[in-house]
């Protein structure tokens, strides 16, 4: 049974989980804290998110205005220029605010599948984190461009009510930390909203 959508102003609220990719590091010049020049990865381990915001349907385009906060844990420190590994504990926050866009691509029945993408600021933080003797450096946070990536298919339960599942990509630019250079943050994630 086909529902009829309505165009105009819709809330949006989202959660699941996200699975980042592992972020390399490097100095270019030894740190205050570090006994030598450090490079090497730091494993990440998945974590919670969700997202909230408010959006405009055209019909089959929809804009949307997003916050967003995913908060991925950190398991271990990869050290190259020591050729060890070091356990490590804490989470590393992620805050999105995107301005995103979306085409809802052929409608069957009730379902109707989409994708989009969306730009806007990515403010990356490590609020608690602990790489025993060899990294622990203190709290650190940046404001990054960031970038996301969907693909979902939604469900329309009434007229003005929709249910959707959703897969998504998303990261920033590259950060540098008390004088340490990361690479890109990259995750990818499953949303139920």
């Amino acid at each position: 049974v086909e529902v009829e959508s309505v165009n105009g102003w819709y809330l949006t609220v989202g959660a699941g989980a996200v699975w980042p990719g592992n972020l390399n590091y490097w100095a270019n010049r030894a740190p205050l804290w570090a006994t030598s020049q450090p490079r090497g990865v730091l494993e990440q381990n998945a974590g919670f998110s969700v997202d909230g915001g408010i959006g405009y349907d055209f019909g089959a385009i929809r804009t949307e205005l997003t916050y967003g906060y995913s908060g991925p844990n950190v398991d271990s420190v990869v050290s190259r220029d020591l050729s060890r590994s070091f356990n490590a504990n804490g989470k590393i926050d992620k805050n999105d605010i995107f301005l995103s866009a979306y085409w809802d691509v052929i409608p069957f029945g009730r379902f109707t599948p989409y994708i989009g993408g969306g730009v806007g600021y990515t403010y990356l933080s490590f609020p608690s984190f602990n790489g025993g003797s060899y990294y622990n450096p203190p709290y650190h946070d940046k404001g990054l461009f960031g970038w996301q990536a969907k693909v979902g298919l939604s469900y329309a339960l009434a007229y003005n009510w929709d249910v959707y599942a959703e897969g998504t990509f998303s990261g920033t630019g590259n950060a540098q930390f008390d004088g340490v250079n990361f690479s890109s943050y990259r995750d990818v994630g499953a949303k139920l909203g």
